[in-house]
Parts: C-alpha cells; structure tokens; sequence
C-alpha cells in the first residue's frame, strides 16, 4: 500500500506519490541509485543524497531506457532536481552547458549570485536552492571549462571577470548579493573589487566558511590541505565504493600519471558504463588547475576597502588553529563590521542535508 499523502519525505517534502508511468520509472530510478525506500515527485534530488557523480549514473540509465530520448542530460537535473519538475521538460531540446544556472529566475528580491568552491560545479548549493525563500532570485555559477572543451581560466581573477560578464547580462546595474563557499569566497571577494572598480555597488558577500585569502593568513582548515589525492579518493568512492585506492600511488606524480592511474582504476570497476556521459578528464583538469590557482591569489595590496556587507557563515565543527580570528580575517576588506553566523557542521557539510536548513533559515531572515 501507498504511505498517507500526509506522511513526510525522506527530504521533508511533503509526500506525493507518482501520477503516471514516466514519474513512476523516475521515482524507480532515483530509488535504486539513492538507496531510498520511498521517494516522493516532489522531492529534491540533491537533499536526498544525491551529486554529480550520482546524476551521470542516473543519464546513463535514462538514455539506456530511453526514457528522455535525446532530450536529456545532466544540467537538466541541476535546474530541475524533483520528478515533477523533470517530467516536466520531456520533449524539450537538452540544453547546452552554460556558466550562469538559473535556480530560480521569481521574485522582487535583490537576486543572489553563488560562486562555486573548488571543483568549479553548482551542485553543492542545490539543496540550498530548495529552502530558500520562492521570491528569492537565484542563480549559480559553474566554470566554463566543465564542457570539456573550453580551456580552464587560470586565475581567479579571470574566473571573477568572466563571471561578472555572465552575471550582467541578468542584472546588468546591480547591486550586487554574491555568496561563496570555500574557494569561491575568493571568486566573490575579486568579483566584489573589480565590480567597485567599474563603480557598480555590491551590496553584501555571503561567505560560506570561506578562508581569508591571502598568503600570510591563510585558514589552514582541513581542506586547505585537501589536495589532488584526497580528491581522487573521494572522486573513486563516488563512482563505485567497491574501488580500492591508495593514494600514496598519486604522491608526487605529474597530471598525466595521475590521470593515467585514474583511468587503469576505473578500467578495473564496473563504472565504464557512465563513462560516455562522465567527463573524467574535464572534471580531473577543472580540479587539479583549482587547486594550482586556489593559492596563488591574493588581493591587491593597494585596495581600498569595500564599503560592503561581509557574512561569514561559520562551520561550528571545523577544527581551527588556536590563532584564528573570530571572523577568520575579513574585516580587513570591508570598511563595515564583519557579521558572523555559527552554523552546524563542519567545512564539507555545512550545506548538506540537515545542517543547511540552520543556513537558509538565517538567509531568509537576512534584511
């Protein structure tokens, strides 16, 4: 039997169940790869578990079934993460890789732009998508190089350039609401002075435990010294649990040996069958110039100071040498107090499941 159309999701959704074959095949689907017993139209893809790695799959097996024809592919999920929502697009041309994801385009409020953190993908803020406000505008940015064709920006202040390019063809005069986490608090921070230096008002910078940039004070959390390695590993484990990784085999070795042991391990698992729709060379060289950028960056040291609203969201479990300053720093680049927001988790799960409803609660309480 069917639960009650009352009792709650596994997202916290209220429970609706599938109305038509397609739904139902969907819902089948999003079961199987999640490990969730009971998935209602109307719950989040990302809230329940799920990432980028876990949407390929999910590609691979609509176009295995031709569910979607060739109407399908993985940024569909990113703007339409519930079963409702995808069934949807059916018959819709699949749309091309775009830098600017609209989260949601409704709504009278000063439109919130999210840079990405390492890795350069949208997706860690698609659950936040879900429990924000309806008349917040959102949007996230994803770095152009993900389409496996475009060549990866080599700076941040290339990545900020380009991004407010995209971000003005939607508003083109501001102001501004930029939010950042981790990495791209540095994106938002040059977005922010490049924007003042063409006279455009930024109004505020969300920081989403993002660390000070800059060489002398760096935030050596845990994953300020999260490398090529460790992301291999957890990049692995996603595909397929069963893959055994040492990453002492990825210690001092040129890209092109990693990558080559990267693909020797997954020739060995039964992951081959995403491989047509997973960039893993796209994704291995979006991470890998990241991390070589991610330090490089430091803010001019002639800038004048933003008269800008500066948030800091802080991870409440993220472990922090003993000399860390209460707003990690970043009252150095604002003429205005730095506004800081404990918030539960540590720097990897402040924006998953249970711990970023405390965050939207407070961006929806935010004046």
């Amino acid at each position: 039997a069917l639960p009650s159309p009352e009792s709650p999701s596994p997202s916290g959704a209220a429970y609706t169940a599938p109305r038509g074959p397609l739904e139902e095949q969907l819902v089948e689907i999003w079961q199987e790869l999640l490990g969730v017993e009971r998935i209602g139209i109307h719950d989040n893809f990302f809230a329940l578990g799920g990432h980028s790695l876990l949407a390929i799959k999910m590609l691979t097996k609509l176009n295995t079934e031709k569910l979607f024809g060739r109407g399908f592919s993985v940024s569909r999920i990113f703007e339409f993460p519930t079963v409702s929502e995808l069934v949807k697009t059916y018959g819709q041309a699949a749309p091309s890789h775009t830098v600017l994801l609209t989260l949601n385009d409704t709504g009278d409020k000063c439109p919130l732009f999210l840079a990405p953190p390492a890795g350069g993908s949208a997706t860690d803020y698609f659950v936040l998508k879900g429990l924000l406000n309806p008349d917040q505008p959102l949007y996230a940015f994803q770095q152009p190089e993900l389409d496996g064709k475009s060549s990866p920006l080599k700076s941040v202040e290339e990545m900020a350039a380009v991004f407010i390019r995209e971000m003005r063809r939607v508003a083109p005069k501001g102001p501004y609401r930029l939010g950042g986490y981790s990495f791209g608090g540095r994106i938002i921070l040059e977005m922010a002075l490049q924007l003042r230096d063409a006279g455009l008002e930024v109004s505020e910078l969300l920081m989403f435990d993002a660390g000070l940039p800059t060489e002398e004070d760096q935030l050596h959390m845990l994953n300020e010294s999260y490398g090529m390695p460790e992301l291999v590993g957890e990049l692995l484990q996603k595909l397929d649990e069963k893959i055994l990784f040492d990453k002492s085999a990825f210690v001092d070795k040129s890209k092109a040996e990693q990558f080559e042991q990267i693909q020797n391990l997954m020739a060995a698992s039964d992951t081959q069958e995403i491989a047509p729709n997973f960039n893993l060379k796209g994704q291995f060289d979006v991470w890998s110039n990241h991390f070589e950028v991610r330090d490089k960056y430091t803010p001019p040291e002639n800038a004048e100071k933003l008269d800008t609203v500066i948030r800091l969201f802080k991870a409440k479990d993220t472990i922090l040498p003993s000399d860390i300053e209460e707003d990690y720093g970043w009252h150095r680049f604002s003429y205005r107090p730095v506004e800081v927001y404990p918030v539960n988790g540590d720097h990897l799960t402040i924006l998953k499941s249970e711990n970023v409803k405390e965050l939207a609660r407070i961006i929806n309480e935010l004046k």
